[in-house]
């Protein structure tokens, strides 16, 4: 029953990518006032997760969903928790191009242990084999807003994508260390893996945020911002979320930007990865990429020149949960939710 639903599930991709070329083909001729890639077929991200619920907002551009996860397959777009579709609701409203969104399922059927907040997972094989069957469909990106054990299989299945031209893009953490999460992908990846970490209102690092440190293999680091952010839950209800989980989708949606206006132009303005992380002697200066709320006028901490160390340590940990902070931290006051929010910290 499983693997008749996946393959369901892959053929409704095929198709789209069929549909995608077939109008790239035949679409007729633009105006001289019209530039060439507004014809693009959409983007297809693969979006690693909880799963995502086909909201209203999502429903289409939610084409396909995998569960990696389970021996008995579980009803598709009906996820148990929110992280999934509060990942792609903000992937969907940070994009300007056409996406189509692929869900790869890898939360536990059996929960999280006591003390951790879900998705969680435990094996490392979903994990894997979501990477892999992502870059077999084509995808252009894989999103994966989770905190990664340092774990050989999943590095060396994001090597194997990233080597293939597909971005992948990794939450920073939300431990407020001076060294990011998922650093071994990132730096498998480099230099189509890149860690996001997480800005306030003011476009200075959140306190949460895991900041970028100088190690001895190259990795890729941008900010986002990823202080309430507004998103939708699974159920529809409207909240506000914080977290490198909620910056990631952001980067997501600007590196597919920047390959859709390099396909027409030689450079492209602000499309340059934040930080390139090369080697324990060089300094580097962190510049921020928000997607708003940054004024290049205003002195900033998330500016200044750093020197710091990493470790790659593997720590105790499940193979993915949500980066998640124990007590999330007050709003400031112009991101306060509404009388019908509730905030949300991963």
């Amino acid at each position: 029953m499983r693997m008749k639903a996946m393959w369901c599930a892959e053929r409704r991709v095929r198709n789209l990518i069929l549909t995608a070329a077939l109008f790239a083909a035949t679409a007729p001729a633009a105006g001289a006032s019209v530039p060439t890639h507004d014809a693009a077929p959409p983007r297809l991200v693969a979006v690693i997760d909880s799963g995502i619920a086909r909201t209203p907002e999502l429903a289409h551009v939610v084409t396909a969903e995998y569960d990696m996860a389970s021996d008995e397959a579980r009803e598709p777009f009906k996820p148990r928790y929110d992280h999934g579709t509060l990942v792609a609701t903000i992937l969907l409203r940070q994009s300007r191009q056409a996406l189509n969104i692929i869900s790869f399922r890898i939360d536990d059927p059996a929960g999280c242990p006591k003390g951790l907040v879900p998705p969680c997972q435990p094996s490392a094989k979903p994990l894997v084999n979501a990477i892999r069957k992502a870059a077999s469909l084509g995808v252009d990106a894989i999103n994966i807003s989770l905190a990664l054990r340092d774990d050989k299989a999943i590095t060396a299945a994001v090597r194997e994508a990233t080597a293939r031209g597909i971005l992948v893009v990794l939450a920073a953490g939300n431990d407020g260390r001076d060294r990011p999460g998922n650093l071994d992908m990132a730096t498998a990846g480099f230099p189509n893996a890149v860690l996001v970490g997480a800005l306030d209102d003011s476009g200075l690092p959140w306190s949460g945020t895991n900041r970028p440190g100088v190690g001895t293999s190259a990795y890729n680091y941008a900010w986002q911002h990823g202080v309430g952010v507004p998103s939708v839950t699974a159920s529809g209800a409207v909240t506000r979320v914080t977290g490198t989980s909620f910056a990631t989708p952001a980067e997501t949606a600007r590196l597919l930007q920047c390959r859709e206006i390099r396909a027409v132009q030689t450079t492209a303005m602000g499309c340059d990865m934040a930080v390139e992380v090369v080697n324990t002697q060089v300094e580097v200066k962190v510049a921020a990429a928000a997607a708003g709320g940054y004024s290049r006028d205003k002195p900033s901490r998330s500016r200044r020149t750093h020197r710091v160390t990493i470790s790659s340590a593997t720590e105790a940990k499940p193979v993915a949960r949500p980066v998640q902070m124990p007590t999330p931290p007050q709003p400031s006051p112009k991101a306060r939710p509404t009388a019908t929010e509730s905030p949300i910290t991963q």
